[in-house]
């Protein structure tokens, strides 16, 4: 009997490769008019007969072998195929003409578990077709006469079902009234073993709390991609969702391109649920976790390990958050949206590998805002603004917890400086990308990057690498293969980086991107750098240390020269300095006198006659003590000496602002003394009081009296004043 069961065996084999090569041979040789190929994929046999250009089904009945799954896709198919194999697993109908799907369609094929009907035109879809049926994969996506409101049929009927995947993308048309999700849509699925849902591109704008509590604890992956939802209580709810792996909110807000098809699409649109039921209405809500809006903990799924929330528009500084994760999540995309300041530590985030910050328009991030990502092996932060932020961070602490990161992107930042000791702990960085900044010198330390393979450091201001930064880069090159990127910086080939060019030509264990695209600054012209340019190069430099000496001593005596020129130019300014530190040294020493003068009044000559009647009218009306030059100035003492004095003596010092006040430089003086008194001599008090008689444009004025007009109190004459008692009156009573 052994035998003849060997023979057996072998004859069957020698039979199933006999037709297995004869179907291949002749495809779909049970229909003259079809053109389908047969594929055999782990021992099941697959007929493709899509893009065909067929109007009916072709026929199977006379196969050699059981047709396990047949693609129909992309013909003009008008109805349901109906003669099939009954065995049939696998159907693909989508990108045909079919306008409905009946009761009895599906009946016809009962061991059918995958049925792809996308972009049918389908227009009814029966309640009841759908029951009964072994589905367990089903996509009706792009049947946008449907509309969500089909959700409800489609859900009941596969509430006993073995479904898995139910893909229900882009029920709705592009524009029109905005969704509202209830629980009446998918609550028959709450005992299903329902694995991916996906409610792409359906304008959803809400989800009723009632929706996340009603979903199959058995999904793992929610797809709300492409709708409008904005940051509601419902995303409090998510914690619900245990057995959760993918969560996509991408793409909310996205505004669709408008045509023809969209168009019809609206008018044609039918009635469907777009708010709560009324049984809905009153039920109570579940229970929804308070929480601060400015100081809150938000809660994901445990099991999460992918998170989408990309291109949502998002728009809120990031501050006083804690995000409670499990241990599973490695994955977070956060990027295009507008997260303008991450004012605060990122708690919560230890798990995660894999973060995306990009274009999110920045322009803040404090130093421990990554101290929880010590897991962190990815980080993009491109296209923000972040360059201030990374050249404030002196100590590197911005990066410090992020030993374990391999990939970091910080181009389009707008850097324009970064400190030495920026990446000091990115021991296992192995790239770094910085391109399209504006960093002039790229000094930050790199040696210890012993993984690193990639620099790319191009679009910059870059002239010259320092020779540390070489000397690191020849390191780790002499262990395993680097590559530097330093295309579009302006390169510099004066004298004093002739070693650097050299470098450049002379590393071949170093790979250049580009090379030989490089080019660089030579008698203020840019040359390519090829052997004609080094050698003019190096020619120029042959007595560049005979110029170096003589221009070092050229410079040496403009710049004695000029030191001695500014001394003797601010030499009352730097008597002043020195006066108030010698004041201020012994006021801690020195009992406190009473001031002298209740105010000095600072103006220019052509407003004399207004200053000496507001001097009058303090001194006679208000009894206040009021020092001016012209009166109280000691002669034969030097003015800047005199206004020392006045300023030290007097509580304040009022400045009656003019144009000819800004153009007097004695005026000036007194304005700059009287705010160096208050910097050292009266411990940050403001002395200054501002009198503006004037409309002068602030933007035309010094830098500092703008600052000040900024920043405090100020009288203007006339102004709201009737008379200039009044005014007088006010004055008296600011001093």
């Amino acid at each position: 009997m052994e035998p003849v069961k060997l023979f057996a065996v072998v004859f069957g084999l020698y039979v199933q490769e006999w037709i297995v090569s004869t179907l291949l041979a002749h495809p779909c040789i049970t229909s003259r008019d079809c053109n389908c190929s047969i594929s055999a994929i782990e021992g099941e046999y697959y007929a493709d007969c899509s893009n065909k250009n067929l109007q009916n089904a072709p026929n199977f009945s006379n196969s050699f072998y059981p047709i396990a799954g047949i693609d129909l896709s992309i013909n003009v198919l008008s109805k349901f195929p109906s003669h099939l194999p009954k065995t049939l697993k696998y159907l693909n109908v989508s990108a045909n003409s079919l306008d409905r799907l009946t009761r009895h369609d599906i009946r016809e094929y009962p061991h059918l578990i995958e049925l792809r009907m996308s972009k049918c035109k389908l227009k009814v879809l029966e309640s009841h077709s759908l029951n009964g049926s072994q589905l367990r994969y089903l996509d009706v996506s792009g049947n946008r006469e449907l509309t969500l409101s089909v959700l409800k049929n489609i859900s009941c009927d596969l509430s006993e079902s073995f479904i898995e995947t139910l893909i229900l993308d882009e029920l709705q048309c592009p524009i029109g009234p905005s969704i509202v999700l209830t629980a009446d849509h998918v609550k028959c699925l709450r005992n299903t073993s329902l694995k991916t849902l996906s409610l792409a591109s359906n304008r959803i704008v809400y989800l009723n709390v009632h929706v996340i509590p009603t979903l199959p604890e058995s999904l793992t992956v929610l797809n709300f991609s492409d709708n409008k939802l904005t940051l509601e209580l419902y995303a409090f709810q998510l914690r619900q969702l245990k057995s959760m792996k993918v969560l996509d909110f991408s793409y909310q807000s996205r505004i669709p391109e408008l045509n023809s098809e969209y168009l019809a699409c609206r008018f044609g649109e039918k009635d469907c649920i777009t708010g709560e039921t009324e049984q809905e209405q009153r039920e109570p809500e579940p229970k929804v976790y308070d929480f601060d809006p400015y100081n809150y903990t938000f809660y994901l799924p445990q099991s999460l390990e992918t998170v989408y929330v990309h291109n949502c528009d998002l728009k809120f500084k990031m501050s006083h958050h804690i995000y409670k994760i499990g241990k599973h999540l490695s994955h977070v995309t956060l990027q295009n949206n507008v997260l303008y300041e991450w004012s605060t530590p990122l708690y919560g985030i230890e798990p995660v590998r894999h973060l995306d910050m990009s274009n999110n328009f920045c322009t803040t991030v404090q130093e421990n805002f990554f101290v929880d990502g010590k897991n962190l092996i990815f980080l993009d932060l491109s296209k923000n603004i972040l360059g201030d932020s990374f050249a404030k961070d002196i100590h590197g602490n911005i990066f410090r917890s992020l030993r374990s990161l391999n990939i970091l992107n910080i181009s389009r930042n707008k850097i324009t400086i970064l400190p030495r000791k920026m990446f000091q702990t990115t021991v296992n960085l192995r790239e770094l990308r910085l391109s399209h900044n504006q960093i002039t010198k790229f000094e930050v330390m790199i040696q210890h990057m012993k993984y690193l393979s990639l620099l790319d450091i191009s679009h910059n201001q870059i002239e010259t690498l320092p020779t540390d930064i070489q000397e690191a880069i020849d390191g780790i090159a002499g262990t395993h293969p680097i590559k530097v990127n330093l295309y579009g910086n302006p390169l510099s080939c004066r004298c004093e980086h002739f070693d650097f060019i050299m470098w450049l030509h002379k590393h071949n264990d170093i790979v250049f991107l580009n090379f030989e695209n490089y080019t660089c600054v030579f008698q203020n012209e840019k040359h390519a750098l090829n052997s004609t340019t080094l050698l003019k190069f190096h020619k120029q430099c042959a007595e560049y240390s005979l110029l170096t000496v003589i221009l070092f001593a050229v410079i040496l005596i403009f710049t004695i020269s000029v030191i001695c020129k500014i001394i003797y130019r601010f030499r009352w300014r730097l008597r002043y300095l020195y006066y108030i530190t010698v004041k201020q040294s012994n006021a801690d020493t020195a009992d406190p006198k009473p001031y002298r003068y209740d105010a000095f009044i600072s103006y220019a000559a052509e407003n004399e006659i207004f200053a000496i009647d507001v001097i009058n009218d303090l001194e006679r009306n208000s009894n206040l003590r009021v020092c001016f030059h012209s009166r109280d100035f000691i002669p034969g003492t030097a003015i800047a000496d005199n206004i020392s004095n006045a300023i030290q003596n007097s509580r304040r010092t009022v400045c009656i602002v003019t144009s000819h006040f800004l153009q007097s430089y004695w005026c000036m003086f007194e304005f700059n003394m009287a705010r160096m008194v208050s910097f050292y001599s009266r411990a940050g008090e403001n002395v200054l009081s501002l009198v503006l008689l004037e409309k002068y444009p602030t933007h035309k004025m010094p830098l500092d009296l703008a600052e000040v007009i900024l920043s405090n109190s100020y009288l203007e004459y006339p102004g709201n004043f009737l008379d200039r008692q009044s005014f007088t009156s006010k004055l008296a009573e600011h001093l």
